[in-house]
């Protein structure tokens, strides 16, 4: 027991050493910061938005297309209905006033039945209503 509790300390003692090329990660949530041989993960806090400055991303608004609205929606719809949320492929995201993103699934030809909503405001992507329709 005692070799593997050294054998564990070594290679903690290693990672913290060891030099890497990471520099950021891809996907985008977080942050790998590498300083002094040492790296840590921080959040992302603000989202990027190419080409904006903050104040012109908050005017733009948090959700400020279609495809975001989308993914937004998926987000929610998925852990709530599940996978047949898919089966109301494709999904459409209509902006109500300048404010609110309306966004719905379809049913195919000849289906009877209800597909899920949601509303999502624009400014900040709160969600204001999540619904699947019978």
């Amino acid at each position: 027991m005692r070799e593997i509790l050294y054998l564990f300390c070594l290679l903690i003692l290693w990672g913290c050493t060891h030099k890497s090329s990471i520099k950021y990660d891809e996907t985008g949530f977080y942050v790998l910061v590498e300083e002094d041989g040492y790296i840590s993960l921080e959040p992302r806090i603000q989202p990027f938005i190419e080409g904006s400055g903050i104040d012109e991303a908050y005017q733009r608004g948090m959700v400020p297309d279609k495809e975001t609205a989308i993914k937004i929606a998926e987000s929610i719809w998925y852990p709530i209905y599940g996978s047949e949320i898919y089966t109301e492929l494709p999904f459409e995201a209509i902006l109500e006033g300048d404010s609110v993103w309306f966004v719905h699934g379809n049913l195919p030809k000849g289906i009877q039945g209800g597909c899920a909503e949601i509303r999502i405001r624009k400014k900040d992507s709160s969600i204001l209503y999540v619904a699947h329709q019978r």
